[in-house]
């Protein structure tokens, strides 16, 4: 979706969730990097451009309150 001049990507899962117990014993100890090199990309760019590009991460639950998934929305300004 593109609004002004910005672009914003949402990115929705229905799994298991980031914090489930099985999702953990996935990584079989491995911690994942992918959004901490992501963050530092943004970062990188809103000091370069002062600007403000964003991720955002929701995790999402079922009515029970169990883990149902994953949100992530990121924005990104558009020169």
């Amino acid at each position: 979706m593109k609004a002004d001049n910005h672009c914003t990507i949402v990115i929705e899962d229905n799994g298991i969730g980031r914090h489930s117990k099985k999702a953990k014993h996935k990584r079989n100890g491995k911690k994942s990097r992918g959004m901490e090199i992501t963050e530092k990309r943004l970062r990188m760019l809103n000091s370069e451009e002062q600007i403000n590009n964003s991720v955002e991460i929701i995790d999402k639950y079922d009515s029970n309150g169990q883990p149902s998934g994953t949100k992530v929305i990121v924005r990104i300004h558009n020169p």
